[in-house]
């Protein structure tokens, strides 16, 4: 009988219920801010250099850990933000090997920019607690001007 949990409907398709999802763990070892001038003001208008290091910790089939380091920079130089730690990335490998190639343009791979996305908050409270300028939440998208 349909309704009490015993059956379940005819439409039901286990195969599009259970796709495979690339999943993405980030996990931080290192956190650390440094104010470099005195004349730092959060409110200052200033942008970051991004400098991404990355290298291959572990891979097993359907596995791929990579340790990587994001360093910020301000511009002028009043602040050095870093977040360092190992992102694991689990599902077939059509898709981590996707996540990790660089996109068109000298776009960074998808994987630093979910590095980023995730970290964000993170580096957000540090400059506010260093009392030094923000950092952009869209600091790796391409910039669009119009013509």
């Amino acid at each position: 009988m349909v309704g009490d949990g015993s059956e379940l409907p005819k439409s039901y398709e286990p195969s599009v219920l259970s796709r495979t999802v690339l999943e993405v763990a980030v996990t931080l070892d290192r956190v650390e801010g440094v104010r470099l001038s005195d004349k730092a003001d959060a409110d200052a208008k200033s942008e970051y250099k991004l400098a991404v290091s990355m290298s291959e910790k572990k891979r097993v089939p359907g596995e791929l850990t990579l340790n990587f380091t994001l360093d910020l920079t301000c511009q002028p130089q009043v602040a050095k933000l870093t977040v360092a730690g190992t992102v694991k990335l689990g599902g077939p490998e059509e898709e981590v090997a996707e996540i990790i190639t660089p996109g068109e343009e000298k776009s960074p791979p998808k994987v630093v920019e979910t590095i980023y996305e995730r970290t964000y908050g993170l580096l957000y409270v540090l400059a506010g607690g260093l009392k030094v300028p923000y950092p952009k939440p869209n600091l790796l998208k391409k910039r669009t001007f119009p013509t």
